[in-house]
């Protein structure tokens, strides 16, 4: 297949620079992002009310804050998830269970009847979710 000699010419020369780049090669420097304005917005101090009943000056963040923790004291459930989500870390998808000798067993690895023998003693209190297995074995 022969080479279009005016194709050939058109690969030698381009048509963009550095000063003169092809459209659509992203923001412009110095331009701010979304994340800026939301900074600068959420950072603006306003007549508010703290929790404890005093007007003051407090950043829209604060305002934000106060109203998501009133929501979750009376009963919004996607308010609690935030609030405790936020304070206290995502709580992780964990498969491992610790044993007091700090041997510690993957949990996703054991069979349907073995995770309802530990549902059950989880269930008599004989496991505890924060130091693993205190006072029964699963038996094989």
């Amino acid at each position: 297949m022969a080479i279009n000699e005016k194709s050939l010419q058109n690969l030698r020369t381009t048509p963009f620079s550095v000063d003169n780049p092809p459209p659509g090669t992203g923001r412009p420097k110095g331009v701010k992002n979304r994340r800026t304005y939301f900074q600068e917005w959420l950072s603006v101090k306003t007549k508010g009310v703290d929790p404890e009943g005093t007007e003051c000056l407090l950043s829209q963040m604060d305002q934000i804050v106060i109203n998501t923790i009133d929501k979750a004291k009376k009963g919004d459930m996607q308010a609690v998830y935030l609030v405790m989500d936020s304070t206290f870390g995502k709580m992780a998808n964990k498969t491992e269970i610790e044993t007091p000798e700090k041997k510690s067993f993957d949990i996703s690895k054991l069979s349907e009847d073995e995770l309802r023998q530990l549902q059950s003693l989880y269930a008599k209190g004989a496991v505890d979710r924060n130091s693993g297995i205190q006072e029964a074995e699963i038996v094989d």
